[in-house]
């Protein structure tokens, strides 16, 4: 890694640290550049505006926190209620073990704000839901695309969801990982398994 590329890698764990402390109202490029102990137009030659390191910042959150997620061990044991619950559980531990909820609720406000942030956000949604569509299918190999898809609606919203609830939700992280593996249970089971599902719809 070059000397540019380790200046900018400190800038961005500084800003993430920042972000994390005051909220993105309180992140402005001078708090960033004095945070890093340079001034500011050392800041602005490796980003020249908010928006620029706020879009790098969020590129680095997406690899580092999406290689988390896709590295953390799990190894199914065949049975899907089961498996969904250890699932769910591995997920929130990594959001609890980690900044992660709070750097991602506040890079997600900062997108609504901005139409670059925004689709970059938008493709990382994307790919997550591939991942997920693709680790539901290996624990439920007979479940067929629409009910995967289904699955991975449900699934993405809780997560997403607990980084902005989660000090409010009223069960705690077990407790969370059996209710929410029931739901997605309960999208994934053939209606013939299911005669009570198949008559509420």
């Amino acid at each position: 890694m070059s000397k540019a590329e380790l200046k900018r890698q400190f800038i961005l764990e500084q800003t993430e640290a920042l972000l994390v402390r005051e909220g993105g109202a309180g992140l402005s490029m001078r708090k960033v550049a004095d945070a890093c102990g340079i001034s500011l137009g050392n800041l602005q030659y490796h980003y020249a505006t908010r928006e620029a390191l706020l879009e790098a910042l969020l590129a680095s959150f997406i690899a580092s926190y999406g290689a988390l997620v896709q590295d953390r061990p799990f190894q199914p044991s065949g049975d899907l209620r089961r498996d969904l619950s250890e699932l769910v559980s591995s997920g929130l531990e990594l959001l609890d073990e980690t900044q992660a909820s709070r750097v991602f609720k506040e890079l997600w406000a900062a997108a609504q704000q901005s139409g670059s942030l925004a689709r970059e956000m938008t493709r990382y949604y994307r790919e997550l839901a591939g991942f997920y569509a693709q680790t539901l299918r290996s624990l439920d190999p007979a479940a067929d695309g629409d009910r995967i898809n289904r699955a991975v609606s449900v699934l993405m919203p809780l997560f997403e969801g607990f980084c902005v609830t989660r000090s409010a939700l009223p069960q705690d992280r077990n407790e969370l990982a059996q209710i929410w593996a029931t739901a997605i249970h309960a999208t994934l089971i053939d209606a013939d398994q299911a005669p009570h599902l198949r008559e509420a719809t």
